[in-house]
């Protein structure tokens, strides 16, 4: 998931500009068509989760930083984040993850990160925490795969700035 290769090179003009990874997460109670969807495609997740405060966390991890807390050991470990969206339909809980690159592991751990705050397990700051120290963010924690895919890549036209040229 972090890594995509692209036959257009940058003196092109063309770059990958977005990719969005989404973890899902549920709660199925029942039997029906919802509940058997849910367990298939979503990581079950059996206590409520603060959706507020999981948003909240999101919102410290946007902007360009250092990710090396949330991802595998990598030369460049900076990359931005352009959002980060956590929203409840039902029993249903979506984490959205936008930026230009993501780093090995690096969606699966910040949603780890995200669920242990929806459980009440850590403060929000404690991300922005983590964030900043550069260590495996909450002992490396890192969600299962499972309701885990890559939802969109978006390409697009920038303007390449080398030695003055564009």
């Amino acid at each position: 998931m972090s890594r995509f290769a692209t036959s257009a090179g940058p003196r092109s003009g063309f770059a990958l500009a977005t990719r969005r990874g989404t973890g899902t997460t549920a709660t199925p109670s029942g039997t029906g068509r919802e509940a058997r969807s849910a367990s298939v495609y979503a990581l079950g997740v059996r206590v409520p989760l603060d959706t507020a405060a999981m948003a909240r966390a999101g919102s410290v991890l946007v902007g360009r930083h250092d990710f090396s807390a949330f991802g595998a050991v990598d030369r460049q470990p900076v990359r931005t984040l352009h959002g980060v969206r956590v929203r409840r339909e039902g029993r249903l809980v979506t984490i959205d993850v936008r930026g230009d690159a993501f780093l090995r592991h690096m969606v699966r751990r910040i949603v780890a990160a995200l669920l242990l705050v929806g459980r009440g397990e850590v403060e929000v700051s404690s991300v922005a925490e983590a964030l900043a120290s550069r260590q495996p963010a909450f002992n490396g924690a890192v969600a299962p795969a499972k309701g885990l895919c890559l939802r969109r890549v978006v390409m697009g036209r920038v303007a390449w700035e080398m030695n003055g040229d564009t």
